[in-house]
């Protein structure tokens, strides 16, 4: 789809994902749930990816203004579930993402969503968004894979960037193998957020330590959870919430997206009317 010239509310950059599953191809990855979830809010969005030239799934996200780099191929990932858990294959991976890829009236977007999935995205974008909120989620900086495209864990620790961000956000399950990090990303950052699923999670800000929970409503599909709960949170900081309010509010919308299926967990307008007023009912910590 053609850039346009209006400059956006949220920007997000990150590859769009196919998840393999039972040999179909589904649209997934941080970017097209943040995609949804913006749209929801109200936001003028925009999306920066990379995916292959005739890339089926991209048609799912016509609502929202894309540029797309051409790649060989689409990333691509399987997920295999077990009693161990979950074990992720790498099967393909598109282009990079650097500051040369944004166009040119989409450097002045408001709030900035770096989407990581597969380590695509150039630390050094940031520089080109000085005056923007920029949230980040750093699950793709965490993997690694090998020649057989199985994902595992790997340190990473960026003080520049991080230094940068002013909300980073991953998984307990991002950082499980990989003791020490979350302290040393801590001290180095704004505002951290690691998320714990069905238990909610915890901000760290400021040298303070404050759990969070989220609602529990039955579960179907835990897929993509942490994807809206991040985006939840970049757009509710865009309405003016603080970064408690907003990882608050953001934990309960979570919650509501687990009974529901894919790209469709978005939350609906009505639902963030009705959280947002319980979320200010609290007060601010």
């Amino acid at each position: 789809m053609p850039t346009g010239s209006a400059v956006p509310d949220v920007l997000v950059i990150g590859h769009i994902v196919a998840d393999v599953q039972d040999g179909q191809r589904i649209l997934g990855g941080t970017p097209a749930y943040a995609a949804h979830v913006a749209r929801a809010f109200g936001a003028q969005t925009r999306l920066l990816t990379s995916a292959a030239a005739d890339e089926p799934l991209l048609q799912e996200l016509n609502f929202v203004e894309t540029h797309c780099l051409a790649a060989e191929h689409t990333t691509t990932m399987e997920n295999h579930y077990s009693a161990a858990g979950r074990r992720q294959v790498m099967r393909q991976v598109a282009r990079p993402i650097d500051a040369s890829a944004v166009p040119a009236a989409w450097r002045d977007a408001r709030y900035v969503m770096l989407a990581c999935m597969a380590g695509e995205i150039d630390p050094t974008i940031v520089d080109g968004f000085p005056q923007a909120k920029i949230l980040l989620t750093a699950q793709g900086y965490f993997r690694s894979w090998d020649e057989r495209g199985w994902v595992r864990p790997q340190p990473w620790f960026d003080e520049t960037l991080l230094q940068a961000v002013d909300v980073v956000v991953f998984s307990e399950e991002d950082i499980r193998d990989l003791p020490g990090g979350l302290a040393q990303i801590v001290a180095v950052s704004r505002n951290v957020v690691l998320t714990r699923g069905k238990e909610g999670g915890t901000l760290y800000r400021e040298g303070r330590t404050q759990p969070y929970g989220t609602l529990h409503l039955g579960e179907c599909e835990l897929t993509g959870a942490g994807d809206v709960f991040a985006a939840c949170l970049l757009c509710a900081l865009r309405g003016g919430l603080s970064v408690w309010q907003a990882t608050q509010l953001a934990g309960r919308l979570a919650g509501i997206s687990v009974t529901r299926e894919g790209m469709a967990s978005a939350p609906r307008p009505a639902e963030i009317s009705e959280q947002w007023g319980i979320v200010l009912g609290s007060g601010e910590d």
